[in-house]
């Protein structure tokens, strides 16, 4: 359901956009990312030096190669085209662009994150970025090895679900390829590996970051969307 529950989500065309234009810049990572958790295997403890990140939505959007949109908004220009971020909750009282906020006090040059603030109990939500906006067909994401982002969860934290939906569709948490990741109140890397996912690589259509319905608020931070490149970035 993309409007719906969440453990039944079909994607569907999101009309706004906006964000500001993105910038793949591969990056060489030597800082260990944190480890995925249970529902689905580990990611890897430590990423290689040689291995690349390419960022494919930093939010700040700082020296963009790609066309601009308005600034403050969801969408983001990236190699394989436009994509944007959206909102969707299990009772159906949120389907919307996502939020950028104000990262405070800044995570080293990162000032600008997505965020979303769900205070309805027991109401699981869906931050998802779609990959071609707004046709949500598939992407061939053959080159790369994994996804990488930064997140954090204010209050208690818990656990992150990062699932991947296919060919336009996410019908089903439960059988979507998917890690769970353990949040905390600091900022952590996060890196997924697509091995072992069962995963359909060629044909991604959404990055969607789960949080299930539980008795607190949510209170989601993520940024730095990126992929792990085999070998040199595309």
């Amino acid at each position: 359901m993309r409007a719906g529950k969440l453990i039944y989500v079909l994607s569907l065309s999101v009309s706004a956009c906006g964000g500001a234009a993105t910038e793949d810049k591969p990056t060489i990572g030597s800082q260990p990312a944190a480890n995925a958790g249970a529902g689905g295997g580990s990611a890897t403890s430590a990423r290689p030096p040689e291995t690349q990140i390419q960022i494919i939505d930093d939010v700040d959007h700082v020296d963009g190669q790609y066309p601009a949109v308005p600034a403050g908004s969801s969408a983001f220009f990236w190699r394989g085209g436009l994509g944007n971020w959206s909102v969707s909750t299990s009772d159906g009282s949120a389907q919307h662009d996502a939020a950028v906020d104000d990262v405070i006090p800044p995570r080293a040059s990162s000032a600008k994150a997505y965020h979303v603030n769900e205070m309805k109990l027991g109401t699981s939500v869906d931050l998802w970025a779609q990959l071609n906006h707004p046709q949500g067909t598939g992407v061939d994401l053959g080159s790369y090895s994994g996804v990488s982002f930064w997140a954090r969860e204010n209050g208690s934290g818990g656990e992150l679900i990062v699932a991947f939906g296919a060919n336009g569709q996410f019908a089903k948490v439960a059988s979507a390829p998917k890690k769970v990741v353990s949040l905390s109140e600091d900022w952590r890397q996060f890196e997924v590996r697509f091995d072992g996912l069962g995963l359909d690589s060629a044909a991604v259509s959404s990055i969607d970051f789960v949080i299930s319905g539980r008795a607190e608020p949510i209170d989601l931070w993520v940024d730095d969307l990126g992929f792990l490149c085999r070998g040199n970035c595309p």
